[in-house]
């Protein structure tokens, strides 16, 4: 593979939006290479081993190919595993400066210095304190287990508090009074937005403490909270039959293309770690759960304890990835089991990635830039450590990234 040196301009603590101006009688200027006009791809990269997260972002002048080395220009941070872009920002639920709990959002401006222009700090006893979702410029929600039956709302653009929504009403109507429950919360692991509605996850479980929504689920079923986004006003319930905790494998709620919104959860019984995991979707112009369709581990890999570990939708299809080992620890996130599959919404048919060896988990999965569907695929000892292209179910390695970081995703600049 060839080796290609790329210009990186350092970011102390993330990515965000950088806003240039111009005449509407005058042509905008070309912008010069390496300056902070035409860095447009946002290379994010993190040592998955660290408790803290540590890493970092790099902006790159072009989309990356062969061999990638960011070097001593990576200002590290910390949390810089999960993020959620938004436009030109990146928003994270840790701090880059203590890995403390909360919304973050970092910008990049025109002079192509990195600042965290706002951050809304939540509680940190309990597992999913600031989830969080954005619905607009001016328009976010997050859950605080400092008020585990309500949903904060807040400003994207200011990044200030702006109201909660109380889904007590929510929680007793799914039964959430019942006797032996010792934990209930809504949108600890599951917010979503789709069509004017926010969607958030009815938690009820049997064991409470610190792990709060994280253990085992009180009822069979899974219910889900839907809130008119306009009024902030309390619907109804909908209920995933034979379904536990959202979030299963760590896995963000995606609503495609074409508007049908896909969450994955636990199959009932399941616990974080033991169980299978299935996928249910909630189909366009629609609030409730579609009774007729699900995706369950067993669809894919005749298994049990088995994950999904990131989704992703495109042309009536679901490219998910699945461990081909059964997960009986946590510590198996980072170990070379995890392959990806591509799945017919439709027809459930299903067929196995090629091209790609089994690496560590990927979390997000896969993404699109540049209307190329990438997969990351990051082995244990990153001897593979990049990103690889999707064609139909072929993959083909698009970069490696040297170095200790491992790549978590990458992100393109409007």
């Amino acid at each position: 593979m060839k080796q290609v040196t790329l210009k990186v301009w350092a970011l102390a603590t993330g990515i965000a939006v950088f806003l240039a101006g111009c005449s509407k009688d005058a042509d905008p200027p070309v912008p010069e290479p390496g300056t902070p006009d035409s860095l447009r791809y946002a290379l994010l990269v993190a040592d998955p081993a660290a408790a803290n997260k540590t890493g970092g972002i790099a902006l790159l002048g072009a989309f990356p190919s062969g061999d990638v080395e960011i070097g001593e220009t990576l200002f590290e941070g910390m949390g810089m595993a999960a993020w959620k872009p938004y436009k030109n920002w990146i928003f994270k639920s840790f701090s880059t400066r203590d890995y403390s709990k909360g919304v973050e959002k970092l910008v990049l401006g025109a002079d192509g210095k990195i600042k965290v222009e706002g951050s809304i700090k939540v509680a940190d006893s309990t597992p999913g304190s600031g989830n969080f979702v954005i619905a607009g410029d001016t328009v976010g929600f997050y859950w605080d287990a400092a008020s585990p039956l309500k949903i904060k709302k807040f400003n994207p653009s200011g990044m200030t508090a702006s109201g909660e929504i109380d889904l007590d009403g929510a929680v007793k109507e799914s039964g959430g009074d019942s006797s032996g429950i010792n934990f209930r919360a809504v949108g600890q692991n599951f917010l979503a937005v789709k069509e004017g509605k926010l969607f958030a996850d009815i938690t009820l479980v049997k064991a409470g403490g610190n792990e709060g929504g994280t253990q085992e689920d009180f009822f069979p079923d899974l219910h889900i909270a839907v809130v008119d986004i306009a009024t902030g006003k309390w619907e109804k319930n909908t209920v995933v039959k034979q379904a536990g905790a959202t979030g299963d494998g760590n896995s963000s709620p995606l609503v495609s293309a074409s508007g049908d919104l896909y969450v994955v959860c636990r199959e009932s019984g399941g616990t974080a770690v033991s169980g299978n995991s299935k996928i249910f979707r909630i189909k366009a112009k629609e609030t409730d759960v579609d009774s007729t369709w699900a995706l369950t581990t067993g669809d894919v890999v005749k298994s049990n304890n088995i994950k999904f570990a990131g989704i992703f939708s495109k042309n009536n299809q679901l490219i998910v990835s699945v461990n081909n080992t059964p997960v009986t620890s946590a510590a198996q996130d980072a170990a070379d089991i995890w392959e990806y599959y591509v799945v017919n919404t439709t027809s459930k048919a299903v067929t196995k990635v090629t091209g790609a060896p089994a690496a560590t988990r990927p979390g997000s999965g896969a993404i699109e830039v540049d209307s190329k569907i990438l997969l990351r695929v990051v082995t244990s000892d990153k001897s593979v450590n990049g990103l690889y292209e999707l064609t139909g179910t072929v993959a083909k390695k698009v970069f490696q990234l040297k170095g200790n970081q491992a790549v978590q995703g990458l992100y393109k600049l409007d």
